[in-house]
């Protein structure tokens, strides 16, 4: 009796420590204020589908977009307001893209969306659905309205393209 408590008194233990690990890395993996990737966690993502889209010959475009004006949402909404912003954006953002696609959160007011299998001409026609979507969006905040733009660079990744290469083609300037 004495080794069969022993021994659920270890399985218990190693219960524990998988699930403490598995709420670490759904800390890692995800932001935790708008529940898209986080940056180190997109950022290798970003890596393994590109050398996916290299391996198949597929194609693969980023969009990176940043929320304009931030200073002044900073001023006006203060960090809370903001951060209900940023969470009702990155729910748009979502569902604007397919499934499979990867969105995630690089800065503060930044976010990245790489769509797999769409050529660049393609991810333009998605980058200009985000746009407009967003800006149609009222956002209320404490009872103040108000809309947001967005900026949104577009790169298409073609054979050996590095994800430097990548980031900085479709950065804004």
């Amino acid at each position: 009796i004495e080794v069969l408590y022993r021994l659920a008194e270890n399985a218990a233990a190693a219960l524990e420590i998988f699930y403490m690990n598995e709420i670490i890395k759904e800390h890692v993996i995800v932001d935790e204020l708008t529940g898209v990737y986080s940056n180190k966690f997109w950022n290798e993502k970003i890596r393994e589908e590109l050398q996916r889209a290299e391996d198949f010959d597929e194609d693969l475009s980023l969009l990176l977009i940043a929320v304009d004006n931030m200073p002044e949402l900073y001023m006006r909404y203060n960090n809370d307001g903001v951060n209900r912003m940023l969470i009702t954006l990155t729910k748009v953002i979502r569902k604007s893209v397919r499934p499979y696609d990867l969105v995630g959160r690089l800065e503060n007011n930044s976010f990245g969306v790489l769509l797999v299998k769409t050529r660049a001409n393609d991810a333009y026609i998605w980058a200009e659905k985000i746009r407009k979507t967003i800006a149609s969006l009222v956002v209320d905040i404490d009872g103040k309205s108000f809309s947001v733009t967005l900026s949104i660079g577009v790169c298409g990744a073609i054979e050996g393209t590095l994800i430097e290469e990548l980031i900085k083609n479709a950065s804004i300037v």
